[in-house]
């Protein structure tokens, strides 16, 4: 898979599950390689992640030890404005959907350097 023109430059993976985490980083690594990744397994590590750093994504699983993924989005509007919101539930990094992921975060890739220029 080719890597795109211009990727974002860090990216937050919000996961309880390492092995999707795992997965997730695998297919950032090609379709965003130049990317630092950090990773959070809950919205409390979410968050303390997100005060202490500025990232371009941020990838949330819907179901997490503390609460619903989709609450950091609301504190991420307040906190970090300039993050692109990305939901990613676990199950489209499943192996089934691992071609079908690497697809989709390759179109994101994409339409967000085509609207940073």
């Amino acid at each position: 898979m080719d890597a795109i023109a211009s990727p974002p430059r860090s990216i937050l993976v919000v996961d309880d599950e390492p092995v999707v985490r795992q997965r997730l980083r695998r297919v950032l690594a090609q379709v965003a390689p130049e990317a630092v990744c950090a990773e959070a397994d809950d919205l409390r590590q979410a968050r303390a992640q997100l005060r202490g750093a500025t990232f371009d994504w941020v990838l949330l699983d819907v179901g997490l030890p503390d609460g619903i993924g989709l609450a950091l989005l609301d504190w991420l509007r307040e906190h970090a404005p300039d993050a692109t919101r990305w939901w990613c539930p676990a199950s489209v990094t499943t192996p089934p959907c691992c071609r079908r992921s690497r697809a989709a975060l390759s179109a994101i890739c994409s339409r967000t350097a085509a609207t940073s220029n």
